[in-house]
């Protein structure tokens, strides 16, 4: 059973039961209603015939006066303690057949006898020589029966005409509620054939749940698209960057097979290319990765450090492994939250860069603007020009394919320090003037 049947199924059956009980309740107080207002009357005619029939003893005037106060449909018997009928006074024919009550005392009775509904008072009253006798007044209520049946008539019409309408509107409800369901199911069916992202239409819908069900497929639609795509790029990006250091070292590798192995020279040539192609495109995979990982929105372990106390640790390492002079200026301490270990991969990024297209002293300026930390690598080499600026932070974008060649860049490192810079809510800027200087400055929002 899908799910616009059960919806059907329970809502149908649901609004039946309170349709029941809504009909029946409402049939129940009437009823009652209608019975206690009844059995009141009689009551109280009684009391008013006990009343009158003080101080009379005769038969005749006790008829007499007993039938002043008998209604239409209405009995009265005058019944002593053995149960038998002393007097009996009725003009409804049908009432004398009914049984005779055993009462001893004052009260009422509700009695069906062939489909016709009849409300009887007792009341125990002085008779002749001072005996005392059982004033037994019945009154039948057609009426009532009759109202009751038309009541039992309109409630159960109103019943159907409730229950049909409810049946359509089951299947309407059902299927406006399942109508994203089954828009969202046509979609994914859709971009199961077609491999492409295809969103809900989200026009001129209300707020509710499925708008939050259809607008949250949306985002895990938008989310797949984003990824789909940052794998396509990776993908095509890895084929064409790998294309040129495989092809190297196909060409030396065929030099060698059919005549370089026999020449010292050819052979020396050939293995230090493959070997610095191959160490480069060890580096440009591990590049790739690292900048997909950044680009997968991993979460930072931001934590509270001491940036000048890291430029310090890094001058030290660079120092000692390039033998390269950096110049540090920066205050005593800087604190910045961030991920210590990406910010250090970053500034690394930035220093790498420098010593491979400078080689003058590098210099490491630690401050704040207004209460925004920052810190800026400089080199003073050949720096970048103007029209390159735009697109130093693209990934394999290269200034100059030879330069970039001749000092090992793989044109990701800086699209890396750009990633782990927006991950960190901070602004990653460059200046250059071509063959002067070139400046990365990394601002951190507090």
């Amino acid at each position: 059973m899908n799910i616009r049947r059960k919806i059907h199924l329970l809502t149908t059956v649901w609004l039946i039961l309170a349709i029941v009980i809504v009909n029946l309740t409402i049939y129940a107080f009437f009823y009652q209603s209608t019975k206690q207002e009844a059995l009141n009357r009689v009551q109280m005619s009684a009391d008013q015939m006990g009343e009158a029939l003080k101080g009379s003893t005769a038969d005749q005037a006790a008829r007499k006066m007993l039938r002043a106060f008998l209604p239409p449909n209405g009995m009265i018997r005058l019944i002593d303690e053995n149960q038998r009928v002393l007097l009996t006074v009725a003009k409804d024919s049908s009432l004398p057949a009914l049984f005779v009550s055993n009462a001893k005392k004052q009260g009422t009775e509700w009695i069906a006898m062939d489909k016709t509904l009849i409300a009887r008072a007792t009341l125990p009253v002085i008779w002749e020589q001072g005996e005392v006798v059982m004033l037994e007044f019945s009154e039948a209520l057609p009426n009532v029966s009759h109202n009751l049946s038309v009541l039992r008539g309109i409630l159960l019409i109103a019943a159907i005409g409730m229950i049909i309408p409810s049946l359509l509107a089951g299947q309407v409800l059902g299927r406006i509620i399942l109508k994203p369901v089954t828009s969202m199911a046509r979609t994914m069916e859709e971009i199961q054939q077609s491999d492409q992202f295809i969103p809900i239409s989200l026009a001129d819908r209300s707020k509710d749940e499925l708008y939050q069900l259809a607008t949250t497929f949306n985002a895990m639609i938008d989310k797949l698209e984003h990824n789909y795509m940052k794998q396509q790029q990776f993908v095509s990006d890895a084929s064409h960057e790998l294309k040129t250091p495989l092809t190297v070292i196909e060409s030396y590798a065929d030099m060698l097979k059919r005549w370089g192995a026999n020449d010292p020279e050819i052979l020396h040539e050939a293995i230090e290319a493959i070997h610095a192609e191959a160490i480069r495109m060890k580096l440009m995979t591990q590049q790739m990765l690292d900048l997909a990982r950044y680009e997968s929105s991993q979460a930072l372990d931001l934590t509270e450090f001491d940036l000048t106390e890291l430029a310090q640790e890094l001058r030290a390492m660079v120092e000692t492994a390039y033998n390269r002079n950096i110049q540090l200026s920066s205050p005593t301490t800087l604190v910045v939250c961030a991920d210590r270990l990406q910010i250090k991969q970053l500034l690394l990024i930035l220093l790498n860069n420098a010593i491979k297209y400078s080689s003058e002293p590098i210099e490491l300026c630690l401050g704040q603007q207004g209460d925004q930390p920052f810190i800026t690598v400089t080199d003073h080499g050949i720096g970048i020009p103007h029209e390159s600026l735009p697109h130093v932070f693209d990934r394999f974008y290269r200034v100059d394919e030879a330069r970039h060649r001749d000092t090992g860049g793989t044109g990701i490192g800086l699209s890396i320090a750009k990633r782990i810079a927006d991950a960190h809510n901070a602004k990653l800027e460059v200046i250059s003037q071509e063959g002067k200087f070139t400046s990365f400055t990394l601002v951190f929002n507090e």
